[in-house]
């Protein structure tokens, strides 16, 4: 998004959001059918116009790149209030669907709008806590562009009035005008975003196709012309030098080397949630225990559901890497070219991203200064001992609580 894009997106939720603020706290500034609905259900028009107006806040600044990358601790917890003011917002809306004005479009246009901004709010939390940005952020834009429906709906309720249309009819078609066209531009935003990240892979590939394409028809052109043997003169001589006949050509495919196998690049000593700390932990899932964090490994046991472990250090193996393509912004360190393609080859579910340049060149970049094509496939590897048998080997993790992993007052600045 550009810069005045933003701002102007910004200034309207601000705005949009301290009229919601204004109303809850403001009797005076209620409309008649909101008066209505406070006496209703109070509960619910609290809920969707403080969340709402929270939400609406939060999430402007939440699509601010420059803020994204130099304050990720300000973002995170920006992006933690966010969610609850959906949340709240979302459920409460949903209550006042229910009674909206003018019978059923509008009941089902904005029951709707609740169900799928909380839908997306949440698939936008989950994939964060996965570490999986490119997801995440994709979520987050469906999620604000429904939540921007608020802003949406009070600039097409003064037109349709000054377009004379009547107010029934107009209600009914804006309950789905405000976030139906939202949403369509939220998919081509994402779509443009995805095509931009390939072109600077697909410009080298169509170049040498249009080049192959060319050298193929050059070399048709030429074969395809019969050669015309001049016939020699009734009175001459035809001498036959009795040459061997010419070799036959060279194969035009020759076989190619295999291609080297990408290795699997392991980082030890890391754990991937937020506030992770290794000590007592309690398994939800039990599995085979391995010598090595490796699938292929001898197995050294086996931990049951339940049980009480000691962990002392993990292992994320990455293989194949990620792909991502490097977009401007302040934290993309010297060296590093805006367009470059570069390997992600640490876990994105830090601040920052390991990343390996073509040329073999390994630097750490801000999560701004990269635009993900493929994620890392990751595995995460924890070595843990049962007490209760004595065992000890590296468990591939999927079962832990993630409340359970980070104890408290293991969080810090840095992390």
């Amino acid at each position: 998004m550009s810069r005045f894009g933003w701002w102007v997106m910004t200034v309207l939720a601000l705005l949009i959001a301290a009229y919601a603020m204004g109303v809850l706290f403001m009797p005076v500034m209620q409309p008649p059918f909101l008066q209505q609905r406070f006496l209703i259900v109070p509960l619910a028009a609290y809920l969707h116009l403080g969340g709402s107006g929270i939400a609406l806040a939060m999430g402007a600044f939440q699509h601010n790149s420059r803020l994204r990358s130099r304050r990720i601790d300000l973002h995170r917890w920006m992006g933690r209030t966010y969610v609850v003011g959906v949340l709240l917002g979302g459920v409460g809306a949903l209550a006042l669907a229910t009674i909206s004005q003018y019978g059923l479009p509008t009941h089902v246009g904005f029951g709707l709008l609740a169900t799928l901004w909380l839908f997306s709010t949440g698939m936008a939390y989950r994939y964060i806590r996965t570490g999986n940005q490119a997801m995440h952020r994709r979520w987050m834009i469906r999620s604000y562009a429904l939540t921007f429906a608020a802003v949406t709906l009070r600039i097409y309720l003064p037109l349709s009035q000054v377009a004379g249309i009547p107010f029934e009819p107009a209600y009914q078609t804006i309950s789905w005008l405000c976030w139906v066209p939202n949403l369509v531009v939220a998919e081509w935003v994402i779509l443009r975003q995805r095509v931009e990240a390939l072109l600077p892979q697909l410009r080298p590939t169509a170049v040498s196709c249009l080049l192959v394409s060319l050298l193929g028809a050059a070399l048709a052109a030429c074969g395809g012309q019969t050669a015309q043997k001049s016939q020699p003169p009734a009175d001459t001589e035809t001498v036959d030098s009795g040459a061997p006949p010419a070799a036959p050509p060279l194969a035009a495919n020759p076989a190619q080397e295999p291609e080297t196998p990408v290795a699997e690049y392991v980082v030890r000593g890391v754990c991937p949630y937020e506030c992770c700390k290794y000590g007592n932990w309690t398994l939800l899932d039990g599995g085979v225990l391995r010598s090595e964090p490796n699938p292929d490994a001898d197995s050294v046991g086996q931990v049951a559901s339940g049980a009480a472990v000691q962990t002392d250090e993990g292992a994320m193996v990455l293989h194949p890497p990620g792909i991502a393509v490097v977009v401007p912004d302040t934290s993309k360190p010297a060296g590093l070219v805006v367009g470059d393609t570069v390997d992600v080859i640490t876990y994105t579910g830090a601040k920052v991203a390991r990343v390996r340049s073509q040329g073999g060149q390994e630097s750490d970049v801000g999560w701004g200064a990269l635009r993900m094509m493929r994620e890392p496939l990751q595995r995460w590897w924890v070595h843990m001992t049962d007490p209760a048998t004595g065992q000890t080997g590296w468990l591939q993790m999927g079962g832990v609580r993630s409340q359970t992993v980070g104890a408290p007052g293991s969080c810090s600045k840095n992390k």
